[in-house]
């Protein structure tokens, strides 16, 4: 979804969903777990531009995931393929888990080949996500987490032939 209010505004939002089987975690001592997931991912974008020259943006973007056992393997000794120790009726385990990554950026075109961009983003700290009950429990935990801050100044030039 994309959406200009205004000439100088751009709005924009995007969703993704994706099912997947066979998402491999690794479980130690040479063992792997196979997971079927489910995946959401949605963002937005807000790009304001102050003049032809400097834009500000803010973007968020969070990812959950619900995952389901459905393996569990033994890593072989030299290559060749995961030998299976999934027993019928084992309890599987489940976990969801998710993220909140929020993003500010200052850029400023001084040369039509050269940019200086000020970045700041919030993510959760590494180790920081959780197991939850809800994806919605999920998304308010992230967001409430502890954050990492991080502040990014870049200066890029492209060169043209």
């Amino acid at each position: 979804l994309h959406w200009r209010p205004r000439e100088d505004v751009d709005v924009a939002a995007r969703m993704s969903y994706r099912n997947r089987d066979g998402w491999l975690l690794n479980e130690g001592r040479g063992h792997v777990a196979s997971y079927a997931t489910r995946q959401w991912e949605p963002s937005v974008d807000l790009t304001y531009e102050l003049n032809a020259r400097q834009q500000l943006g803010v973007s968020m973007q969070w990812v959950a995931i619900d995952a389901r056992q459905n393996g569990f393997y033994r890593l072989p000794a030299s290559a060749g393929a995961l030998h299976s120790e999934w027993q019928a009726g084992a309890a599987a385990q489940a976990f969801k888990t998710s993220e909140v990554l929020v993003r500010a950026q200052y850029r400023w075109q001084f040369d039509r080949a050269a940019d200086l961009r000020l970045v700041y983003t919030r993510t959760p700290e590494l180790g920081s996500t959780t197991v939850e009950t809800s994806v919605v429990s999920g998304f308010e935990d992230a967001f409430r987490g502890p954050p990492g801050n991080r502040v990014t100044l870049s200066l890029s030039y492209r060169f043209s032939s």
